[in-house]
């Protein structure tokens, strides 16, 4: 969006705690180092252009970021956001702690006295080749008073293979009307070669991967009732309406129209 420091101005606002259920569940654990295990290793599977991870160094646990596949302001933006929650996460928890260091690659001198104002006791270091900060063994078994909401360990479900993180990265990406190969495989921190590569190797190609969420996404949105058909074609990306149903029937069986009515009738 152009939007300069996005990942600075987003990130000190948030926080898991007000990230409703989803933010519970991801802290759905005794301790704050239990939080720490757990987020690296969800996300961690589903994502293909991020890791994290937990290292230890000077005798201090580091809660570490790794981004590839970005140009390097997208990479900073991406550390900015990830640190930032990640702390603002551990403070409310323990009551306003912040670490003593923390290292961004990449930062501009600018930025890096932007997140000073946020981060006032805070030594910020620009070097290597990933982000981390550490955090003492006081605030790792500080235990969690924000989780232990269940209602999601058998319904919220994040992909752990590669087709299934493709998916659900593509359904975003045609919900925000970006279906193009170049950006999309620029998400998935994977060159457009490599790409294709792997979607070949689980049977199936960028175009009808495209085309499958795009169904799966007016299955929803014609169930909804919200949008006119022809709106629901728009919204995909579809210019011609008539190209839409024949790519929905020829993934259904049936035309949209005939799918509408048929929910109707259940």
């Amino acid at each position: 969006e152009g939007i300069e420091d996005i990942g600075l101005l987003v990130g000190q606002n948030l926080s898991l705690q007000k990230m409703g259920e989803i933010g519970q569940w991801m802290l759905n654990g005794q301790t704050v180092h239990d939080y720490l295990r757990r987020g690296c290793k969800r996300i961690s599977e589903v994502s293909t252009a991020e890791y994290y991870w937990l290292s230890t160094a000077d005798d201090q646990l580091r809660f570490c970021a790794s981004v590839i596949g970005l140009e390097e302001k997208d990479k900073v933006q991406n550390y900015l956001y990830i640190l930032l929650i990640t702390l603002n996460t551990i403070s409310e928890e323990v009551g306003g702690w912040f670490p003593e260091q923390i290292n961004l690659p990449g930062l501009s001198l600018e930025a890096a006295a932007k997140l000073s104002e946020k981060l006032p006791y805070t030594r910020i270091q620009r070097h290597g080749n990933y982000a981390y900060f550490p955090v003492p063994d006081d605030v790792l078994n500080h235990p969690l008073k924000s989780g232990h909401l269940t209602s999601l360990e058998n319904t919220f479900v994040l992909p752990t293979d590669f087709l299934s993180a493709m998916r659900l990265l593509m359904r975003n990406h045609v919900i925000e009307s970006r279906t193009d190969i170049i950006s999309f495989s620029q998400s998935a921190g994977l060159n457009q070669r490599t790409l294709q590569r792997r979607l070949t190797a689980c049977g199936t190609s960028f175009s009808q991967l495209l085309t499958e969420e795009r169904i799966e996404l007016a299955r929803q949105w014609i169930g909804g009732q919200d949008y006119s058909i022809s709106e629901i074609a728009a919204r995909l990306g579809y210019t011609d309406p008539t190209n839409f149903s024949r790519a929905f029937r020829r993934v259904t069986g049936v035309s949209p129209r005939v799918y509408a009515k048929e929910l109707l009738m259940i």
